[in-house]
């Protein structure tokens, strides 16, 4: 199973899906929609990759590659549509700097 840590604005949700799945991105996202009750509200879904970049995932390519680099806990922040997405900003601009952060 895969462990997954949800974060909508201040909520964070856990849950998990099985290694072996046929869900596509479109089913995710449904999931996604029905945890954090965002029906009628345009979102995108990011995941945090082991270096720590926060990368968007838009499609089942990026789906699977997010499930693929998770070996115990895969961390998605949920964010809504159009919105600054300043915490990506703020990690790569600490990482050109040379800082470390614990964000």
């Amino acid at each position: 199973m895969w462990l997954l840590c949800l974060q909508f604005d201040a909520e964070f949700r856990r849950f998990s899906i099985p290694r072996v799945t046929d869900r596509g991105f479109l089913d995710f996202c449904q999931v996604v929609e029905n945890i954090h009750h965002l029906s009628g509200i345009s979102f995108v879904v990011f995941y945090t990759d082991p270096v720590g970049d926060l990368l968007p995932i838009t499609n089942n390519d990026n789906f699977k590659k997010a499930l693929a680099t998770t070996v115990t806990l895969l961390r998605l922040t949920v964010q809504r549509k159009g919105m600054n997405t300043d915490r990506q900003t703020d990690i790569q601009t600490d990482r050109q700097a040379g800082r470390q952060t614990d964000r």
